[in-house]
């Protein structure tokens, strides 16, 4: 039954193919599991990319700032971090 509701999924409405199989049958399935278990890595794994790509914005940010605030010139802050003028400007009104 649990192939018949993965198959039934190609051509069916989610709500007709939930009054003729029940969830907790499909629940049961090895395939079901092993399709869930694979979404939850891709979820962990991008969860993981976004989080460290916050986590090294963040840490350029605070360079800039602490370049700012020892009197180094948005020009040279943008040269050293990459970041755009307009955002490092954006990071003096923000502190």
């Amino acid at each position: 039954s649990a192939s018949a509701a993965i198959l039934s999924g190609l051509k069916l409405e989610e709500d007709i193919i939930k009054q003729i199989l029940r969830r907790d049958i499909m629940r049961e399935s090895a395939i079901y599991r092993e399709i869930l278990e694979e979404g939850r890595q891709e979820g962990l794994q991008k969860g993981r990319q976004e989080g460290l790509q916050e986590g090294r914005q963040e840490g350029i940010e605070l360079v800039a700032r602490n370049l700012l605030s020892i009197g180094m010139s948005p020009e040279q802050i943008a040269a050293a971090t990459g970041l755009a003028i307009e955002h490092i400007l954006k990071l003096t009104t923000n502190s």
